[in-house]
């Protein structure tokens, strides 16, 4: 039942990538700001980190690119939820002799 609860939020967070890449392609400027929470929440995902970048660049805000990249470096070791954890061990249970 877990897994199926979290198909769902996984599909949610799919669309939310997808509207972030076309809204980017048309150049949407609000979509710096909104992007921080999602980004910060979901700090393993690689999508919304790669829209961001590329929205801070295209928006003149070159400057605060590398700022944000290097956070976004750090993040997922620092910020792994233990739900997080619980599912990497799910995926790469421990080997026994």
């Amino acid at each position: 039942m877990r897994a199926t609860a979290r198909q769902p939020a996984g599909r949610r967070l799919a669309i939310v990538e997808e509207q972030a890449e076309a809204r980017l392609a048309t150049g949407d400027r609000l979509l710096i700001g909104e992007l921080a929470d999602p980004v910060a929440r979901h700090p393993l995902r690689e999508r919304l980190p790669s829209v961001q970048l590329r929205a801070l660049y295209l928006a003149g805000r070159q400057s605060e690119a590398p700022a944000s990249y290097e956070e976004l470096r750090h993040q997922p070791t620092a910020r792994g939820s233990a739900a997080e954890e619980r599912e990497r061990q799910a995926r790469c249970p421990p080997q026994t002799s």
